[in-house]
């Protein structure tokens, strides 16, 4: 590679690896020595940028380069490629940004041109939201039942909270509500106290168990340290109810800590009812004769001691 080819380089190393094709004209690439080497495939197109050298750290920073150099400074990265640049394993492939100005769509990539305030974090070649802006921006242009499912998966793995939520929409609420209609819609859909659609379901069973007060996402001690959170828990007597949601093992890393979750309920002496979304969804019934099963075991067991 010649001389200009190699200062080409230079430039893209500082651009994440991709350059528009204005820059490589500028740099000695003629648009037949462009062609040429596409069709080597040497180098590739992304977002209409060239990529003549690939970063280390993979295809979604090659992304974010590509629609920055694309769009100018101002672009904000969001969405699922904010997310997994965060390492926040979501497996969306749908790729956002926030552009200024008006700009002509872009196959495979959703714009967003709002001025809807966001926490940012930059790298030396691209800006992009904070996971939980990042969500909500994905939240906003999924499909109903997808957003929910998706909501539901980033409550259990903690990626964002209920309170979380509300204060994005009261951010983005001084901005002409632009993407909120949506988003007001998932918060009262979650504002029940649970983490999950399994857990929202289970409410109204476990209100059938009657002489209890059942309490959400109770925090539970052993030696005066929190050892695990409940999610549903009858603290007087020391009788707890996990949830399996539709989440639920989806990765190796959650079955372990699961795991641990449960042996420190038993180890701080609590009797543990499982179930999973199967169960509370296709035999309601059977799932509120054991809880009640459960709650007289335990009544029982207090005044026996």
């Amino acid at each position: 590679m010649n001389k200009q080819f190699r200062s080409l380089l230079v430039l893209a190393s500082q651009q994440g690896g991709v350059v528009t094709r204005g820059q490589a004209l500028e740099h000695g690439a003629s648009y037949e020595a462009q062609r040429l080497r596409l069709s080597r495939r040497e180098w590739s197109l992304r977002f209409g940028c060239l990529v003549v050298s690939r970063p280390p750290l993979g295809d979604d920073w090659l992304d974010a380069a590509a629609l920055s150099l694309r769009f100018g400074p101002e672009t904000v990265i969001t969405g699922p490629t904010a997310l997994r640049i965060r390492r926040i394993p979501i497996q969306h492939r749908l790729v956002m940004a926030v552009v200024a100005g008006e700009h002509t769509r872009l196959s495979g990539v959703s714009l967003l041109r709002d001025a809807a305030p966001r926490a940012l974090g930059r790298t030396s070649h691209f800006t992009f939201a904070h996971p939980s802006d990042a969500l909500a921006d994905l939240l906003r242009v999924l499909p109903e039942v997808p957003a929910k499912e998706l909501l539901d998966l980033a409550l259990q793995r903690h990626w964002l909270s209920v309170n979380q939520l509300s204060e994005i929409i009261e951010r983005r609420r001084t901005r002409g509500r632009t993407g909120t209609r949506q988003l007001e819609k998932l918060y009262r859909w979650a504002q029940s106290g649970t983490r999950s659609e399994a857990e929202r379901r289970m409410l109204p069973l476990l209100r059938r168990v009657p002489g209890v007060r059942w309490r959400a996402n109770y925090p539970i001690l052993l030696n005066g340290q929190v050892v695990a959170e409940a999610d549903f828990a009858v603290p007087e007597l020391k009788l707890c109810i996990e949830i399996d949601g539709r989440a639920y093992h989806s990765d190796r890393v959650a079955f372990e800590n699961d795991r641990a979750r449960q042996n420190a309920l038993v180890l701080a002496g609590w009797t543990v009812l499982r179930f999973t979304w199967e169960q509370i969804t296709s035999h309601p019934d059977e799932v509120v004769r054991q809880v009640v099963l459960a709650v007289k075991a335990r009544g029982l067991g207090q005044i026996a001691g």
